[in-house]
């Protein structure tokens, strides 16, 4: 089975906030209650939380406090699927549209980087550095990685939307070529390459004007 990308826009700030009114005692991250809060979402979850928390992987054990296992990146995610409101993704029209665009975003004057950081995000480690709450980050720690997922702000990607504006005009200058680029993958996938090219930039495009109409930042999933 191919791999599938999924896509949540959310309030970073709002989500923050209220992770620290419910973990921190004292200026200082309580593990004790940071669990419990973590139970709490899980217990009185909704169903599409539930999918959200199934799309990480989530395990019933992520909520054990265990000797020498730091816990938060599990309890983290936990309470960020509480939070969390499904968007188009670069899999809605057609699953592949994350690898239409891996293969002809370059063809458009994009590079490597910037289309990495849209399929995939940024570590969620700097959406909590993002935070700016001083007991969060002093207890998770300043360079590690939280692995789950990646995160796109809001002024990231505004400026992807506006890449997308800058550069799509040239899907039409640069078809043959384009075409020609994809047309073997699509061949193994059985579907038309211009459908295939349509279907992505349209995935795409609403993919972001949603998070921009939202006024949200976004979380981006890969997984199989």
């Amino acid at each position: 089975m191919s791999i599938i990308h999924r896509a949540y826009t959310f309030d970073a700030k709002d989500f923050h906030r209220m992770l620290e009114q419910r973990t921190i005692r004292n200026e200082n991250l309580d593990l004790k209650m940071f669990q419990c809060y973590a139970k709490e979402i899980f217990q009185n979850a909704d169903e599409d939380t539930l999918n959200i928390l199934d799309n990480f992987r989530f395990d019933e054990e992520w909520l054990i406090m265990e000797d020498d296992i730091w816990p938060g990146d599990n309890w983290y995610i936990t309470c960020l699927a509480n939070s969390l409101i499904t968007a188009p993704s670069l899999s809605n029209r057609i699953r592949w549209s994350y690898r239409i665009l891996e293969m002809t975003l370059p063809l458009i004057g994009w590079d490597s980087r910037k289309i990495t950081r849209l399929i995939e995000g940024d570590d969620l480690h700097l959406l909590l550095l993002e935070s700016g709450s001083k007991p969060l980050i002093s207890a998770f720690g300043c360079c590690r990685s939280i692995p789950y997922g990646g995160w796109l702000s809001n002024r990231l990607v505004k400026l992807f939307y506006e890449l997308l504006n800058e550069t799509k005009s040239s899907l039409d200058i640069e078809s043959e070529t384009i075409i020609g680029a994809i047309t073997p993958y699509c061949r193994s996938i059985g579907i038309n390459p211009e459908k295939a090219i349509h279907a992505a930039y349209s995935d795409l495009d609403e993919m972001l004007t949603t998070t921009i109409m939202r006024n949200h930042d976004l979380i981006v999933l890969l997984y199989d």
